[in-house]
């Protein structure tokens, strides 16, 4: 059975086999078939085709030819006609002229009238032909004298323009050079006028510090001592300051110094600005005087100070919740133990630890959070606790606590690069100078028992 099956099976595959084959086989007999009855149609028509041209061409050549015949024939046959017409005119012309002899008279009288008039009409063109293209050269000479006269006004013009710019190059080269030189001279004259200055300023300043010296000397011999503690050994001038003290610097401390003694005093120390300058006596008195543009003599006022004037306004300007300062302002006895002064501000520091300032704030050297000029003492709210020194440098200020703590505050070319807490950022500006006391303690770890300023640094 399983013979039989299988059999059956392969009889079955076989049977499928032989009729797919015979199927593929018949398709590929019809392929072929179809492809050779396409390739009989193609060459069919393509000789139908080329029998059609070449009929056509045979066509088209016999009626090229029938043509050419016809044009041929046309021809002669016209030539022909011409000639008898010519021949037929001539021969009726003289017989119509033997028989006409008047009327061929007045045609010939009327041609030979035509060939005068015609004659005449070019003679006459002929002349005027001839006067346009005289007047036509007259033209061209007279443009070309215009053109050149134009190009010869134009360059000129140029020349003139030219000329003009060379003389004002030339002149203002001429008033450059002599402006430099009168500048130059200028500038001598300054400088020796300046120098001239310095030297008399120098030399009244030796001579009312010889005054004083001598003064001294005598108050000494006289038996009048003051127990003086400083004197004044020399003063250095290198620029002219008629401006600032017209009288001279020395003899402002002169007077001062005669005005302290009457009273049983002395100046104890002098500091001095760019163009103001600020003296100490012994019992804590400030006097200042010179310029104050901006403020920086502290009596309310820009008004120049040609004399010592007492400052009297630091007495109004204290810490109202310190016991010891207001038994100070009622009793009227504000003592200052230091004064030192920057370029255009001052600093004070009084007996009771605070620390006072006044002058120029445009880049916070003044300690009061903003950057104002401030006419008059003001109390720096920002340092908390008792102060016991204070230094100026021109444009920043430093201080030193009691603690041994260091704080600073002015312009950012002083302050090291200093970092501000963000509740103080409104106390910078975009230079990065500081108008509040900032305390150094994150630079130095140290307790500072001195400092000092310069222009642009501490020490």
């Amino acid at each position: 059975y399983v013979a039989r099956k299988i059999y059956k099976e392969n009889l079955h595959a076989s049977k499928t086999i032989n009729n797919f084959y015979a199927k593929l086989k018949g398709r590929v007999r019809w392929r072929k078939l179809q492809m050779s009855v396409r390739a009989l149609h193609s060459l069919g028509r393509a000789y139908i085709v080329r029998m059609h041209v070449n009929r056509m061409l045979e066509a088209v050549q016999m009626l090229q030819l029938c043509a050419r015949r016809f044009l041929k024939r046309n021809n002669v046959h016209y030539t022909k006609v011409k000639v008898a017409l010519y021949i037929q005119g001539w021969f009726k012309g003289s017989r119509e002229r033997r028989l006409m002899k008047e009327a061929v008279d007045y045609l010939d009288k009327k041609r030979k009238e035509r060939f005068r008039a015609r004659a005449v009409k070019k003679a006459q063109n002929r002349w005027k032909s001839l006067m346009i293209r005289r007047r036509f050269k007259q033209l061209v000479q007279a443009s070309n004298t215009l053109q050149q006269f134009a190009r010869a006004r134009q360059q000129r013009r140029h020349f003139n323009s030219m000329k003009s710019v060379a003389t004002g190059l030339q002149s203002g080269f001429r008033g450059l050079k002599d402006r430099d030189r009168v500048r130059e001279v200028r500038n001598a004259k300054m400088l020796q006028e300046e120098e001239d200055a310095v030297f008399t300023a120098n030399k009244n300043e030796a001579q009312n510090l010889a005054n004083l010296n001598a003064g001294r000397a005598q108050g000494l011999a006289g038996g009048k001592s003051r127990n003086f503690r400083f004197d004044l050994l020399d003063v250095d001038i290198l620029v002219a300051i008629n401006d600032v003290y017209p009288e001279g610097w020395s003899k402002n401390v002169l007077t001062l110094d005669e005005e302290v003694a009457k009273r049983g005093r002395r100046i104890k120390s002098v500091c001095v600005g760019a163009a103001h300058t600020t003296a100490l006596t012994d019992t804590g008195e400030i006097y200042t005087w010179g310029w104050s543009d901006c403020g920086q003599l502290g009596h309310g006022s820009h008004q120049q100070e040609t004399k010592c004037r007492p400052l009297e306004t630091l007495m109004l300007q204290s810490d109202a919740l310190d016991d010891v300062v207001i038994e100070r302002v009622i009793s009227g006895k504000m003592s200052i133990k230091c004064v030192c002064a920057g370029e255009d501000h001052t600093l004070a520091l009084a007996d009771t630890g605070k620390v006072f300032s006044w002058g120029g704030g445009r880049k916070g050297q003044l300690g009061h959070g903003d950057f104002k000029n401030i006419a008059f003492p003001r109390c720096i709210q920002g340092l908390k606790w008792a102060t016991v020194s204070i230094v100026c440098g021109s444009n920043h200020s430093v201080a030193i606590g009691h603690n041994g703590a260091l704080y600073t505050w002015g312009a950012e070319c002083a302050m090291a690069g200093m970092n501000v807490s963000n509740n103080r950022a409104e106390c910078v500006n975009s230079k990065g100078d500081i108008s509040f006391p900032t305390n150094m303690k994150d630079a130095v770890k140290t307790k500072i028992k001195r400092v000092c300023c310069g222009s642009k640094f501490t020490l």
